[in-house]
């Protein structure tokens, strides 16, 4: 298994040099350093929401990287990552994203969208909601997929789900 993914770490890396080679990508600059693994903190509500963007190209088009399996259409729950750093790019670093991209790096497919004010509201109000949930210990848990990698499934009352 490990040789496995070490093959598969060599084919992701080669497959994606070859695509950088042949389409080099226009990343931004910011004070003359690439918008690469840019940090962030996004002020919500009374909140401070830090991350960092893996990409900003010139044209406005933020990039994450993926590792996981390549999707075929962004569902709802897909685009909250993106939400966030497309608010960031525009509320902390003054920059009018065009476009926000999940770039899969084992199949080199790319599945893009862009917020739309409603869609940012909405996120912003979540994050305050899971926030505020949090702090006071009162939300429920959600089994499903995402358990199997979860900091808190050795002692969560779900993890035989």
């Amino acid at each position: 298994e490990k040789e496995e993914y070490y093959n598969l770490g060599k084919k992701i890396l080669k497959d994606f040099y070859k695509d950088y080679k042949e389409n080099p990508p226009k990343v931004l600059r910011i004070n003359n350093e690439p918008a690469l693994e840019l940090p962030f903190n996004l002020k919500i509500g009374e909140y401070s929401l830090y991350g960092v963007i893996d990409r900003i190209d010139e044209g406005g088009q933020i990039i994450d990287y993926k590792t996981g399996k390549a999707k075929d259409k962004i569902q709802t729950e897909d685009k909250a990552q993106l939400l966030i750093y497309q608010m960031a790019a525009e509320e902390v670093l003054g920059i009018k994203p065009k476009e926000l991209t999940y770039y899969y790096l084992e199949t080199g497919k790319k599945i893009s969208f862009l917020g739309s004010e409603k869609d940012k509201s909405e996120r912003k109000e979540k994050i305050i909601q899971a926030i505020k949930a949090i702090k006071e210990s009162s939300f429920e848990p959600t089994p499903g997929w995402q358990c199997e990698f979860c900091d808190f499934k050795d002692v969560c009352d779900f993890k035989n789900v």
